[in-house]
């Protein structure tokens, strides 16, 4: 009989620290996006729905997990829905403004929504996958709003 010897259960797998590093990295553009909204824009709803994107954005179990699991994926690749032209949004105001970022956060939105859904089917972690349902229920509603905001 062997005692001593017994290593803690694995209670995650590599697609939950992806998922966690890519949320990460997506959240962060979230709220770099979202504060560009303030007098860029005078949309309310837009306005409204940025700061509800900011505030949902700051979640800092996913910190923890990275920091716990003391390990980064092999290769994070690019992020589903990464935004690359924050640059050009800085330059717009107005109902230019208010297009172009409607239609770059439905593609970051998408792109949220892809990794919830890959993290449900693929992670082992009960609490990473809890929150990959959060990332369901809370971004595909809004993803419909925003639809709805640009007529499609």
């Amino acid at each position: 009989m062997l005692t001593g010897c017994a290593a803690e259960p694995v209670d995650h797998n590599s697609t939950d620290v992806l998922f966690t590093h890519r949320m990460i990295a997506h959240n962060a553009q979230s709220v770099e996006a979202a504060r560009l909204v303030q007098g860029r824009t005078v949309n309310a709803k837009v306005i409204k729905l940025a700061t509800q994107i900011e505030q949902g954005a700051l979640n800092p179990q996913l910190a923890e997990w990275a920091s716990r699991w003391e390990s980064s994926p092999d290769d994070a690749g690019s992020v589903p829905g990464e935004i690359k032209n924050l640059d050009e949004l800085t330059g717009l105001s107005g109902h230019a403004f208010t297009s172009r970022w409607l239609d770059t956060m439905i593609v970051h939105h998408r792109g949220a929504i892809t990794m919830a859904e890959n993290e449900l089917s693929h992670g082992k972690n009960a609490a990473a996958k809890a929150f990959a349902q959060q990332v369901l229920d809370s971004r595909q509603p809004r993803l419909a709003e925003m639809q709805g905001m640009t007529g499609g």
